[in-house]
């Protein structure tokens, strides 16, 4: 009986971790520990296109890739992530309110953000915005300590924090800009939910899923999934 108690509760908290939230990016050459996803894993697609997006269950088939960077010539540590008839803008799972079929779009393609201007967004009657914020951060470098916060008119969520600097006296992000992958209602709540390129750095991604049903008490969303990928 012990061991079938000891058995049923490891059953059960590995149930636990694999319904954690995850999202994983398609594309190849990712290096290997980057990819949370594995071969014949159930996952939604997020297929946007035409300015409408839908989500679609779809079974993810993930390869062993050379990895151009960490591989020598036969070794093939890399992965490469697609569903096979889908071009999916990002993949998620373990995510309990997501379901198959159309969903609301605020911003439906790539936007990236402005250190200097807010960005709205609209989702049926409310507007939001993406507000940036750069200050002197202090310190010898001479560069600015920035954040990106959710603004609906009445309260403002700092979402991220990142950097800045002045080019030729205007105010930019560092190396690139974070950007907007897509805004929209993901969980039908008829709240807005963001996935977010925070990256601070030309060689780093780091999209992000912001949810609004997993926002606690005084938040309007809450950083629920990420992935890290770097180039090299």
């Amino acid at each position: 009986m012990n061991r079938l108690l000891a058995s049923l509760a490891l059953c059960a908290a590995a149930g636990a971790a694999s319904a954690a939230p995850q999202l994983a990016m398609p594309g190849e050459n990712f290096h290997g520990d980057e990819v949370p996803a594995r071969d014949g894993e159930s996952w939604f697609a997020l297929v946007v296109a035409g300015g409408k997006a839908h989500l679609q269950s779809t079974r993810l088939r993930v390869e062993a890739v050379n990895d151009p960077i960490m591989d020598g010539p036969d070794d093939r540590t890399g992965r490469s992530v697609a569903a096979a008839g889908i071009e999916a803008r990002v993949f998620l799972r373990g995510i309990a309110a997501l379901k198959s079929g159309e969903i609301p779009v605020a911003v439906a393609e790539p936007t990236a953000l402005s250190a200097t201007e807010p960005l709205a967004v609209r989702l049926g009657d409310a507007t939001l915005r993406l507000v940036p914020h750069c200050a002197d951060s202090g310190d010898e470098s001479g560069g600015l300590a920035c954040t990106v916060g959710l603004n609906d008119g009445t309260s403002e969520q700092t979402l991220f924090t990142t950097y800045g600097a002045r080019e030729n006296g205007v105010v930019q992000f560092g190396d690139v800009p974070p950007t907007v992958l897509f805004a929209g209602d993901l969980d039908r709540d008829g709240r807005l939910d963001l996935i977010i390129d925070t990256t601070d750095h030309y060689n780093l991604s780091r999209p992000t899923l912001f949810l609004s049903g997993a926002a606690k008490t005084g938040e309007q969303v809450a950083e629920t999934a990420q992935q890290q990928i770097s180039g090299c």
